[in-house]
């Protein structure tokens, strides 16, 4: 039970040292934040005082008037200096509690590892006296050690309380000396406006400006009688302008000039230009009679505008569709553009559902059948299984039902196991479209199966649609041989169209006509430059175009050859 105690008793021992070290970090914490705030004040009492030591120092003004100012400037370098003084006695003190607060740092350290081995080490069936002896002599420690760091904390404390107070004394002291220095600085200013007679000076103007005025009236009588300073210069000015008259007047040499000048100006200016002024307006109005434009004041214009209409004409308009129908078939070369434009949309087979192509297929297929050698193989194996309905021409045309249900399925079947992808463009669609069904059809394997799996799903609608005689039902097992080898030359038949097909678009894009889509293509270019051109040249605004330009620049020159004469 003793040593249960004692051993609770080191336990709180442990503890309080704990909390001894605690509160030496606490100390240290604070004397760092005391030390950062006396520096703050320190630092702008050094700055003010050095600001007053530098704007008002003796030898920089004078010395006599501002000695007063001068002792306390050396008051306040001597109080800075006690304050540096004190802030590296302070920095002194704080560095002593620091090292304090690390050698008891050390100390609490080696008493807790000696606590812990010392309770490791107890024994439950023994006590030794002598563990309890040195806990309260580290307990003892510890208290003064404690002590010794609140007695620091105060002398800080009163140290920075010293510090600060000095600085406000050395505030009150530098405000009173600025006062002084403010007034000193009044008083001087209005002794030099004084003597330099600022008050009077609007009189000193006043007598100024009258002495000025009897000068100019004395003046005035020396210039203009005979022999004056202006008489004798207007002299000059007459004998100046007697000379410029036989210069200039009419009898003067720049007009003897001028008129030989005009007589070279008609003979080797104005005749040659007009000779060819002529030429231009005979060749615009040839121009003018070759595009029916009759008004040859504006001939040039006139022709860049039919032009301009011809060009529009070329480049035409976009047709315009609406639900695959046309509204508006276009004309000209964006005619063409957007009629290939809207025919290649439909050989894209990206969409979900039955696309263009799909249906694109199926009228492939539809051509086929009723033609032979399909017709006979198709027509044979409806007489002998289906009722004569299925056989029946369907709205006056070409195919009937049975028809369109094979052309069905096999769009179906193709499009699930031969071209799902890849079908963007017309030329790669057909080409595509025919090599993939020529894979099935070159090998009699492949050929003669799709063929029966397509034979068999237009028995099963036929069935469903009761189209059999006597509503049999077929063996999907083994659908009729007639109807596979039916199903069979129309999957021959359809790739050499889609090969077809593909060889007339590459005609189109490829080699035809020289490549025909690029030559329409650079056309349309060509058309639309042409446009933009003419606008520009025709374009009626503040300032003439091109053509405008030309003709009203004809006109000027023709007026300005005349007006000559």
């Amino acid at each position: 039970m003793r040593l249960s105690q004692n051993v609770q008793k080191m336990v709180d021992a442990n503890k309080r040292i704990d909390a001894v070290h605690g509160g030496l970090k606490s100390v240290d914490k604070s004397l760092g934040e005391w030390k950062s705030k006396a520096g703050e004040v320190l630092q702008g009492a050094i700055g003010k005082a050095k600001d007053v030591y530098e704007n008002l120092y003796p030898e920089k003004y004078g010395g006599t008037a501002n000695g007063h100012v001068g002792i306390k400037i050396g008051t306040i370098e001597d109080n800075n200096n006690l304050i540096i003084k004190a802030n590296t006695q302070l920095a002194g003190h704080v560095s002593s509690l620091q090292q304090w607060n690390s050698a008891a740092g050390s100390v609490i350290g080696k008493a807790e590892e000696k606590c812990d081995q010392i309770l490791k080490r107890v024994d439950k069936q023994g006590t030794d006296a002598k563990i309890f002896e040195n806990a309260q002599t580290l307990k003892d420690k510890a208290q003064t050690l404690l002590k010794a760091a609140r007695d620091a904390k105060q002398a800080v404390e009163m140290r920075v309380g010293e510090a600060l107070q000095a600085v406000v004394n050395m505030d009150g002291d530098l405000k009173k000396d600025l006062r002084t220095v403010r007034e000193k600085i009044k008083t001087e200013i209005w002794s030099k406006i004084t003597e330099a007679g600022v008050l009077t000076l609007d009189q000193n103007v006043r007598d100024d400006l009258g002495e000025l005025r009897e000068k100019i009236g004395e003046l005035k009588n020396k210039v203009y009688p005979p022999g004056g300073i202006v008489q004798s210069e207007l002299d000059k000015l007459r004998v100046a302008k007697s000379q410029l008259d036989r210069t200039t007047g009419p009898q003067g040499t720049i007009k003897t000039t001028f008129q030989g000048m005009t007589q070279l100006f008609t003979q080797r200016i104005k005749d040659p230009l007009e000779r060819r002024v002529g030429v231009v307006y005979t060749t615009i109005e040839t121009l003018g009679k070759t595009f029916e434009v009759k008004d040859k004041e504006t001939v040039i214009a006139k022709v860049f505008n039919k032009i301009k209409g011809t060009v529009v004409d070329i480049k035409g308009a976009e047709g315009t569709w609406r639900s695959n129908k046309y509204q508006n078939d276009g004309k000209g070369l964006l005619g063409i553009v957007s009629g290939v434009k809207h025919y290649a949309e439909k050989f894209d087979n990206s969409g979900n559902g039955e696309t263009e192509f799909d249906k694109i297929v199926k009228g492939w297929i539809t051509q086929i059948v009723p033609n032979e050698p399909v017709k006979a193989k198709v027509y044979e194996y409806g007489k002998a299984q289906l009722n004569p309905d299925a056989l029946t021409l369907l709205n006056g045309g070409r195919n009937s039902d049975l028809d369109n249900r094979i052309a069905t399925q096999i769009k179906i079947k193709l499009k699930q196991d031969v071209v799902e992808d890849n079908l963007k463009t017309v030329k790669d669609a057909c080409y595509t479209f025919a090599q993939e069904v020529g894979k099935h059809i070159k090998d009699e394997t492949k050929i003669k199966g799709l063929a029966k799996e397509i034979a068999k799903n237009v028995e099963s609608h036929l069935y469903h649609a009761r189209k059999f005689i006597g509503n049999r039902q077929p063996d999907s097992s083994k659908p009729d041989p007639k109807l596979i080898e039916a199903v069979q030359l129309t999957l021959t038949a359809l790739c050499s169209t889609a090969w077809k097909a593909g060889n007339e678009v590459d005609w189109f894009v490829g080699k035809g006509l020289l490549n025909l889509s690029a030559n329409v293509h650079d056309a349309l270019e060509t058309a639309k430059t042409l446009e933009k051109q003419l606008e520009r040249a025709t374009e009626k605004s503040g300032q003439d175009g091109t053509a405008q330009a030309v003709d009203s620049r004809l006109e000027a020159v023709g007026r300005d050859v005349s007006t000559e004469d």
